[in-house]
């Protein structure tokens, strides 16, 4: 019995990937948007056409991260409509305690850590990770709605002083038009 089960679920899933479309998440590039570099605390580059992969692609936390810190992290969402990035304020203005959003956060952080390994909670440990993977593999439900997306991540100490910033540019397409889609998004 267990072996028709399987048999029928294998079937299924054979004829579901047939049929429908599967969708792909990139990461097209990651850029430190920090201008002092003497106060950073954390900091990402990415460039998927880097010659230099391992050694250019990477996420560093420079000192450890503990909740006594109060580090807030400010995201702001666009999404690219025709040449323009389109800022979606919905989604963004929202500044949260960082140790909160690593615990808490369900929408971003599972995302973020299909690419980089970061804890489910503070501390957030000195680390220097090499990002290795542009993208998560095919599946049948798109991450975020179709299109190619900028996220920006901003890091502020108890003063207030930006002590990290990321601009984070993904794409979300389907298969068969990730070719003509990545076009758009650099």
């Amino acid at each position: 019995m267990k072996i028709i089960y399987m048999l029928i679920t294998f079937g299924y899933f054979q004829c579901v990937s047939k049929t429908q479309a599967l969708y792909i998440y990139r990461l097209v590039k990651v850029i430190s948007c920090m201008k002092d570099r003497h106060v950073v605390l954390v900091d990402a580059n990415f460039n998927n056409s880097s010659p230099y992969i391992n050694e250019t692609n990477r996420f560093i936390v420079y000192k450890d991260i503990t909740p006594t810190m109060n580090i807030t992290i400010k995201p702001a969402v666009y999404m690219k409509k025709k040449e323009n990035w389109d800022y979606l304020r919905t989604l963004s203005e929202k500044t949260v305690d960082l140790c909160k959003f690593l615990k808490q956060d369900i929408a971003i952080l599972p995302i973020i850590q299909k690419f980089v390994s970061l804890p489910k909670e503070c501390p957030m440990e000195k680390s220097d990770q090499i990002i290795t993977k542009s993208q998560v593999p095919p599946m049948l439900r798109p991450l975020v709605p179709i299109g190619c997306w900028k996220l920006k991540f901003e890091f502020f100490d108890t003063k207030k002083i930006l002590v990290g910033c990321i601009n984070v540019i993904t794409l979300q397409s389907s298969v068969s038009e990730l070719a003509s889609n990545e076009k758009t998004c650099n």
